[in-house]
């Protein structure tokens, strides 16, 4: 039986078919057949990204594990695009453990390409969306024909086809961003007979501690990310109330060259300016000022983050401590999303970074004693909102994140677009 159910994945038993089978009566059989589908792309994933072998083996009962506990729950046609996601996830996760417990210098040297870069490329690979991840998933990690692939997912060969090559190209071109080389995805290497046996019997109840604590702790994460994107709405009102402390606390002075606004243009009085109602867009008025990058950050924070001196009054011991706390933080958390974390790097974006950003913005900008560094805390916030509002469009580009939420994002940098305006009309007007 277990023959012929494998024998095509589109001859009427899908992976739908087989998880509701085992969610409803405990098929055995059924979530053999699972494991056994997508044993080869689980591996790939878990011996790809973490250094010893062993540690892989409890990555993939993990994953495997998380599926039996979720198994009512996974929509699609394929589980492959939900397997990979975890197994990505527990790999992180039990990689960043063991870089936390050893240096990494201590681990014994990767049988085949560095897990670091590894991990970068089924993390683009995560982050492409499913139009175009799962024909990557289907035909290049798990061998599938275009023909086997259209039928597992529903699609007609040539939409399948299509995708696979504009998923290959998208992600060529975001590797290529990051100076990896798109080979590192063909990681050889298949799943045991006995690896199989381990998955399954784990799910029976033999996992070892380990892997129960491993499956429970990316499900907990993944419950977190989706509850922190309810809470990315309610953090724009958060966003205001910082705003208005910056405001209150900056001095008049002109922006620089650098952050210079838009010229009002002299226009009749009530009529439209098709720039700033064109439906859902709001443009920018400081076009000069740029999304901020990682090494920027690190050069401002070099310039603008005052030492602690010892002549320094307690208060202002504390503040110049959190000013460099909060950019250390906001460094590290641009860095983690570009080269992985085990937390989801678009929650991360959304969330964490405004927060940072602001708190760190409004100590700068209370600890200046100059107008200009004032006026230089405020552009940098603009710059840094900017970042964030582009990469959250770009994840929108990528079906990775609903459309609505660039409006949480595009709050935060109008709000920081406002309040160094302001500081500029304060100026002006005395």
């Amino acid at each position: 039986m277990l023959r012929f159910l494998h024998a095509a994945p589109a001859e009427g038993v899908s992976d739908a078919d087989l998880l509701r089978r085992f969610a409803a009566v405990r098929d055995e059989a059924a979530f053999e057949l699972l494991v056994r589908r997508h044993a080869d792309l689980v591996w790939k994933v878990c011996r790809g990204v973490l250094r010893q072998e062993a540690d892989a083996e409890d990555a993939f009962q993990a994953t495997f594990l998380a599926l039996a506990r979720k198994a009512g729950s996974v929509r699609g046609g394929s589980a492959a695009g939900w397997l990979h996601r975890v197994a990505l996830h527990a790999a992180l996760k039990l990689r960043s453990k063991r870089i936390r417990s050893a240096e990494l210098s201590d681990l014994p040297a990767p049988a085949g390409p560095d897990p670091a870069l590894a991990a970068v490329v089924h993390e683009e690979l995560e982050r492409l969306g499913d139009r175009y991840r799962l024909p990557v998933l289907l035909c290049d990690l798990e061998g599938h024909t275009h023909a086997e692939a259209a039928r597992v997912l529903g699609w007609p060969v040539g939409t399948v086809s299509g995708r696979l090559s504009r998923g290959r190209d998208r992600l060529r071109q975001r590797l290529e961003r990051r100076g990896v080389a798109l080979a590192l995805v063909a990681i050889t290497g298949s799943a045991s007979g006995n690896l199989v046996r381990s998955a399954t019997s784990a799910v029976g109840g033999g996992a070892s501690p380990a892997v129960v604590s491993l499956a429970e702790g990316v499900l907990s994460a993944m419950r977190t990310a989706k509850l922190k994107l309810v809470a990315a709405v309610s953090a724009a009102a958060v966003g205001l109330a910082g705003t208005g402390a910056i405001v209150a606390v900056g001095q008049d002075r002109k922006p620089a060259e650098s952050g210079k606004p838009v010229p009002v243009a002299k226009a009749d009085a009530g009529k439209p300016d098709p720039a700033w109602n064109k439906a859902g867009e709001v443009p920018t008025a400081f076009p000069d000022i740029k999304p901020i990058t990682l090494d920027e950050i690190k050069a401002f924070t070099a310039k603008h983050v005052p030492t602690v001196e010892v002549s320094d009054p307690p208060l202002r011991k504390l503040q110049k401590a959190k000013l460099r706390t909060a950019m250390e933080e906001l460094a590290s958390e641009i860095q983690f999303r570009q080269i992985g974390d085990p937390r989801s790097p678009f929650e991360i974006t959304l969330i964490a970074i405004p927060q940072v950003a602001r708190e760190a913005i409004a100590t700068g900008v209370e600890l200046s004693d100059r107008r200009e560094d004032q006026r230089a805390w405020l552009e940098f916030g603009v710059g840094v909102h900017k970042e964030i509002e582009a990469f959250v469009r770009d994840r929108i580009r990528q079906e990775i994140a609903r459309p609505s939420l660039v409006w949480t994002a595009r709050r935060h940098r109008l709000d920081a677009e406002i309040a160094l305006l302001k500081h500029a009309q304060q100026r002006e007007a005395k």
